[in-house]
């Protein structure tokens, strides 16, 4: 039977604050350890195989200063510290004696011995609802907040003054932060509606104990309107909280419809033309003809009026009749009919 071959790997650490990790299921794994901040880490360690030391070994310490250590003397170790607080590896790679390459690591967890004092973040204001996380940093560590969660975070969604104890190997300390929360302003310019300039609407915002700018810029705390659009209005507290509304209006006035009864096209300058007289209008079809019937004139613009000619020659005087199709801006439906005179 062959001699069973061992390897045995004998480390002593001078140095060590404690392990903090949990050992990995990992044939490479070889031990967790815990360090403050710029702390000088020494490994000391005895390699034999059959009683003879490895060809060659190297440390890789990523992360570190220095970040790699190598040596061909067993009575060598490398000496190194962490300047960022976090979770490193140390890893020893070596070329044993039968010629054979292997390698193992640690786990190391670097604290910070002095964190900083705001690590919860500054106090806050808050309008209306809100969630924050608060976190306390230095992984690895144990936790006691004042709400009774031992967790390195939590989440929390009411105004009041957060503490935390935060111990570890290297720090023990007490954090806090205060949340403080404001109302929304109320606010609603009511439901959309109509409007009309013959009846303008006062839009109220609130009192003068808010300030407010509405989307011409005005800042009263009331706004008349006498026209359709869409009006808007934010409006802001002395705690800064601030709420926005807006309102459509659309235009409620009768719709007008009129066709002068008479027009004089005799080039003297006034009443030349003849046209239907629209307010609210959104479109028409306008039809002229002798008191024949025959068509004289149609438009389907408004504002096109009719200067009393056809086919390029002035018509005579007499009674001329109209017809008149048009929708309002509500999209109504207008029919109406009637007569003007023409005369020179």
């Amino acid at each position: 039977m062959n001699a069973k071959r061992i390897v045995l790997f004998l480390v002593t650490l001078i140095l060590l604050s404690g392990a903090k990790t949990q050992a990995q299921n990992d044939p490479g794994y070889w031990r967790s350890d815990t360090f403050c901040l710029n702390t000088s880490i020494t490994y000391n360690f005895t390699i034999t195989i059959n009683g003879q030391p490895p060809q060659w070994w190297a440390w890789s310490m990523p992360g570190a200063n220095p970040d790699t250590f190598y040596s061909t003397t067993s009575d060598q170790s490398p000496a190194f510290s962490f300047s960022q607080a976090g979770y490193y590896k140390v890893i020893i790679t070596l070329k044993l004696a039968d010629g054979r390459d292997t390698s193992v690591y640690s786990d190391v967890l670097a604290l910070d011995p002095a964190p900083p004092s705001n690590t919860l973040g500054n106090d806050s204001f808050y309008c209306g609802d809100f969630v924050r996380d608060l976190d306390a940093g230095n992984p690895g560590s144990d936790y006691l907040w004042s709400t009774g969660a031992t967790s390195q975070s939590i989440q929390v969604t009411t105004p009041g003054n957060y503490s935390v104890d935060v111990t570890n190997a290297c720090y023990s300390g007490t954090f806090s932060i205060n949340l403080t929360q404001g109302n929304i302003p109320p606010l609603d310019l009511g439901p959309d509606g109509f409007v009309c300039n013959e009846a303008p609407k006062t839009l109220v915002a609130g009192d003068a104990s808010y300030t407010y700018l509405w989307q011409d810029g005005s800042n009263n705390p009331e706004f008349i309107v006498s026209l359709a659009g869409t009006y808007s209005v934010v409006k802001t507290d002395a705690n800064g909280c601030s709420n926005n509304d807006e309102i459509t209006l659309l235009d409620s006035c009768p719709p007008d419809l009129y066709v002068p009864t008479a027009f004089t096209p005799n080039n003297d300058g006034k009443n030349e033309t003849i046209a239907p007289y629209t307010n609210g209008i959104r479109s028409l079809e306008w039809y002229v003809y002798d008191r024949w019937g025959e068509l004289m004139f149609s438009t389907d613009q408004i504002g096109e009026a009719w200067d009393g000619t056809f086919r390029g020659k002035a018509c005579p005087d007499g009674i001329y009749i109209w017809y008149l199709k048009a929708y309002d801006t509500n999209y109504g439906l207008h029919i109406q009919k009637g007569s003007f005179l023409l005369y020179q």
